[in-house]
Formats: structure tokens, sequence, C-alpha cells
């Protein structure tokens, strides 16, 4: 899988050969400014990554076992249709836990 830091290297060989951003950015489509700043250590939002083939960013905390921890702030857990696992959910419409079924962004 493509990560952001093997696109840095890419991006950085590819300049090396091609001495211009403005053909970096074309042969991975994108504008050059992009290009400067994503190997600048700018995180691309979730159009750009999806257009370089980088995975989305998501932060997810599973939660393995019977009880919340304390402080937890929710009205209460879901149950898994698939697991019986407790969840709680990001939207009304989950009905599966993140073990069952990941984020992706």
């Amino acid at each position: 899988m493509l990560t952001l830091d093997i696109l840095i290297i890419q991006m950085n060989k590819a300049y090396s050969r091609l001495h211009s951003w403005r053909k970096v950015g074309i042969l991975f489509g994108i504008d050059s400014a992009v290009a400067i700043r994503i190997v600048n250590g700018w995180q691309p939002g979730p159009k750009t990554r999806e257009k370089l083939g980088l995975p989305p960013i998501g932060t997810v905390v599973v939660i393995t076992g019977e009880h919340l921890p304390h402080g937890t702030q929710s009205i209460g857990p879901r149950i898994c249709v698939k697991c019986g696992r407790p969840f709680i959910e990001n939207t009304a419409t989950r009905t599966h836990c993140f073990i069952c079924s990941p984020y992706r962004g």
C-alpha cells in the first residue's frame, strides 16, 4: 500500500530526474504547488489522497472487552448485529462494530 512517506520519496526522485515541479505534478496528476506542499510535510485532503492512491485518514479507537472506559461520553453502546460486541457508533445508521466493519474514511 502506498503511504505518504513513500509518495514523498517518489516525488523527490521524480524532481531530481525532471528538474521541474510542474512536470512532477503532471506525472502524479496534481498541481505543482500541491506536489511542493506534500514534499514539505503537508497532509493532503481526502480528494487529493484518493487521486494519489493514498489511504484515507481516520482515527478509530477500538475497545475490546465488555465495558466502556470510565469517562466515555455516550448515551450507551449499541450491540453489533454481526458479532454481538458493544460499540459506540459514529453515525445513527451504523449497525456493525468497527471490528466487523472497519472505518473507511
